[in-house]
């Protein structure tokens, strides 16, 4: 029986189903957000949403959540910033995560990439595969695969391997994550909270220094600045997946007056290596661009915070020595949508009009609502793409440039037309692209 605490994806519903619903919602309540489900994922939810849309709501395991680290008591912990330079890196298969790897390897560091994975080989496989694909050469005498699950306590070891790995690092790189922006909280809690908590047991046993990837989404709840997230203001607008990297940056404070020192860094929107172009074809920035430029659109004003993921990896790795944290990855220069849009067409022999960003949205409303999939599926994600004034003192304080150039754009946009990302008639038909695994 169907009852009214389901979670709206476990009855049947996925991105897809789940856009078409909020298009029915909206012909009731317009202004209702695209991005409805992961604040409302229950059935329930859904229908106080519906009767009261002032209404603001959260998961009662959110609030739960934020209570149980209010009250955390912890032992005090001496951590050594002078360990060994070995880190342990989740998500390491990843786009970011396998250039986290290389920048690590540069400054001398042998890494442990601990790959979900359900043997040693198929690991190897798969991070060889994402660093042929980033055109990354790695040293692999300088590394090792270990297969394990974030989700899971002590990462789903074996017992003797988790104690040789806390005997042998001296820092913890957490990249892993479940990104998804159309899920809810409680769809990506175990492996984005539980998962960061069993990380946690690692740095408590082997007394490290912890770095997260957190997200600007982060940044955004708390009106752009370098501060962690308030526990009495709760980010009832963030998506389910920013909420999350929220819920991680709480976490991660209370953390600290017992001693952990932990460095939280909020990459903005990740974009292509600025040196080979290489970019991931899932990222939500390009399927925007892909979107407007199959359409002939182009925002009139529309500059997004795009930082490239060679240096976003190496930024990572020149905090080690300043922790602890927190940090805006934020470009000097914001990349411009039009240019980027214009540097497409041109390629492809195509032709872009200038619209406002309110034109967009309505004719892509009114795209969704004929039908059209790949609209459907980005609306959500819209919700992302607002102007926030964020503070940038770490990056101007370090000297730290994270811009896009018009070289590296076109970097970008050529790669992605020689995978076919732009189209087939494009592609070299060598070229694969890379997809967002591990992160």
């Amino acid at each position: 029986a169907i009852s009214t605490e389901m979670n709206f994806f476990d009855v049947g519903g996925d991105s897809l189903v789940g856009t078409q619903t909020v298009g029915l919602i909206r012909k009731y309540v317009p202004e209702a957000p695209f991005d409805l489900l992961t604040k409302c994922p229950t059935l329930g939810m859904l229908e106080q949403y519906i009767q009261n849309p002032e209404l603001e709501l959260i998961h009662p395991q959110f609030k739960k959540d934020i209570e149980e680290i209010q009250n955390m008591k912890i032992d005090q912990i001496e951590i050594n910033m002078n360990g060994p330079k070995t880190v342990l890196i989740t998500g390491s298969n990843g786009f970011l995560g396998v250039h986290l790897v290389e920048a690590f390897q540069k400054k001398g560091y042998h890494v442990i990439c601990l790959v979900r994975s359900t043997t040693t080989s198929d690991g190897w496989k798969r991070i060889t595969q994402a660093a042929t694909s980033s055109n990354i050469k790695l040293n692999m005498e300088q590394m090792e695969i270990v297969c394990g699950d974030v989700s899971l306590m002590k990462c789903g070891m074996k017992e003797n391997v988790y104690e040789s790995i806390i005997k042998r690092i001296g820092l913890i790189c957490h990249n892993a994550a479940y990104v998804n922006w159309n899920r809810s909280y409680v769809d990506m809690r175990d492996s984005n909270y539980i998962g960061t908590q069993n990380m946690i047991e690692f740095v408590t046993s082997a007394k490290v220094p912890f770095l997260y990837v957190s997200s600007i989404g982060v940044a955004s709840t708390v009106g752009g600045k370098e501060i962690i997230p308030n526990p009495e203001i709760i980010p009832y607008r963030a998506n389910g997946y920013i909420q999350t990297k929220w819920m991680n940056e709480l976490y991660l404070n209370k953390l600290r007056e017992f001693g952990y020192k932990i460095g939280i860094m909020r990459p903005a929107f990740i974009s292509g290596n600025s040196q080979s172009g290489t970019s991931n074809t899932d990222d939500f920035v390009w399927k925007f661009v892909r979107l407007l430029v199959n359409n002939s659109l182009s925002p009139i004003e529309n500059k997004m915070i795009l930082t490239p993921v060679n240096l976003v990896a190496d930024a990572f790795v020149e905090s080690v020595d300043k922790l602890p944290i927190v940090s805006n990855l934020i470009p000097t220069q914001r990349a411009d949508i039009a240019d980027i849009c214009q540097i497409v067409a041109k390629k492809i022999n195509g032709i872009v009009e200038k619209k406002s960003m309110e034109e967009i949205k309505a004719k892509l409303t009114e795209l969704a609502q004929c039908g059209n999939k790949e609209v459907m599926t980005l609306l959500p994600s819209l919700q992302m793409t607002a102007n926030v004034p964020f503070e940038m003192n770490y990056v101007l304080e370090n000297n730290v440039d994270l811009s896009e150039t018009n070289e590296s754009l076109e970097r970008s946009v050529d790669y992605l037309l020689r995978v076919g990302f732009f189209g087939e008639q494009f592609a070299d038909g060598k070229s694969k692209g890379i997809s967002r695994a591990g992160h």
